[in-house]
């Protein structure tokens, strides 16, 4: 066993590199080719809160390593108590109830929760005899992502709720069967499958599908009785899929679901943005029209450019060459601490690692996809690029976080 005692140097450096993409493609959003108001501009407004996050994970460095984990309960119930405020006393944005203002500022608790989450997640499980085999713990690790998951779902910000899906990842990485991830992507296709052909056509083919598992496995008959449940739960979800798109998604975001599922052709409604979007980076070409030089950007043909579409502008402006590149750096950052917690000897540094890079791969994922419209349109942020203060400063939280166990952690011998 060693003690490092520098930090991730290389991980801080992608750090500053997306920041300062990030900035400089929020300038170019906000530029027309004449003046440009710098004492309301987003770019002012976003060097602030990097500055304030910068501020902050220099304290956080110097912390010691215990400090996180003495204080993950008191963080995680007080993201939980902000986000039960905000059902109360939140400020409705783009048809969410997802917003705290203090004065001028605005605070989206949705963002913070995901670092509570990290925190109390690393600190549940790595307590000492805890198991992700053991059904009691499993039960009480899924209830900690649950309740944020719920109550950001009850605020109508689904986006924000379905970052909790990554949290999937770290839970596998210390032990949890892959078999919940087979029945997860099963789960998913179905309900996709079931909001194109319809329940009848898809609960047919489970159904059959389930009669030639059940007759290949005949001989083990101590497999019929959970053959069964998994059947019905299938047929079930099936079943409520639609329901499930008619009641608790919003108009705009079940118009989004049919447009990408080839449902309806909707290009100036639903699919407006994406199409749009896909036209911006396409324009781009192999090495882009230069920067400040966008023509779709200037033209604010793409709602939402400096937010959720950044990726957009930079890629009309980069073209494919610049938008490679770009991808290249979120990969290797996210890979580099990925390996580097993969050899934290303990398992609160290493789980809250792993938890902070499941969600910047899910956030890059779902972001990019969105942009040329393999994803339907659900507000997420691409971290460390899009315009708010709220996403800049949670990433900051949880990476500087990272950067303390990289540098106070000890290290098991490759």
């Amino acid at each position: 066993m060693q003690q490092k005692s520098k930090l991730d140097y290389l991980s801080l450096l992608l750090f500053f590199l997306l920041l300062a993409i990030g900035f400089f493609s929020i300038y170019s959003s906000e530029y027309n080719g004449g003046a440009i108001n710098y004492a309301n501009g987003k770019q002012v407004k976003q060097a602030i809160w990097i500055g304030i996050s910068l501020l902050i994970g220099f304290f956080l460095i110097l912390l010691s390593n215990s400090f996180f984990q003495v204080f993950s309960i008191p963080i995680y119930l007080l993201t939980i108590l902000l986000l039960l405020l905000v059902l109360f006393i939140g400020a409705e944005v783009a048809g969410s109830r997802s917003w705290i203002s203090i004065g001028p500022i605005k605070l989206q608790p949705a963002e913070f929760a995901k670092y509570g989450t990290s925190l109390m997640l690393a600190s549940v499980i790595s307590k000492h005899g805890f198991s992700l085999k053991n059904l009691r713990d499993l039960v009480f690790v899924i209830l900690v992502v649950a309740i944020p998951f719920v109550l950001i779902m009850l605020q109508g910000d689904t986006g924000s709720a379905s970052v909790y899906l990554s949290y999937y990842i770290p839970m596998f990485l210390m032990g949890l069967s892959g078999r919940y991830f087979i029945y997860a992507i099963l789960g998913i296709l179905i309900f996709i499958l079931t909001i194109r052909f319809g329940f009848i056509y898809i609960a047919a083919s489970i159904f059959l599908v389930w009669m030639i598992f059940s007759f290949l496995n005949l001989p083990r008959r101590g497999n019929l009785f959970y053959g069964v449940v998994f059947l019905l739960l299938f047929l079930g979800l099936s079943f409520v899929s639609e329901s499930i798109v008619n009641q608790v998604l919003k108009p705009h975001q079940k118009s989004r679901v049919e447009v990408l599922l080839g449902l309806k052709q909707d290009r100036f409604g639903a699919g407006y943005n994406v199409f749009h979007s896909k036209t911006a980076i396409g324009s781009g070409g192999l090495f882009g029209k230069g920067y400040l030089k966008g023509t779709h950007n200037k033209g604010d043909f793409v709602p939402e450019q400096s937010t959720d579409f950044i990726f957009t502008s930079f890629a009309e402006e980069f073209g494919w060459l610049g938008s490679t590149g770009l991808i290249l750096l979120f990969g290797a950052m996210i890979t580099r601490i990925f390996l580097l917690s993969s050899r934290f000897e303990d398992k609160f540094p290493r789980v809250f690692s792993y938890c902070v890079a499941s969600i910047l791969l899910y956030h890059v994922l779902i972001n990019l996809s969105m942009t040329v419209g393999l994803f339907p349109v659900i507000g997420i942020p691409l971290p460390l690029m899009s315009y708010g203060g709220s996403s800049v400063l949670a990433f900051g939280l949880m990476f500087f976080t990272y950067l303390n166990f990289s540098r106070t952690s000890f290290y098991r011998n490759k």
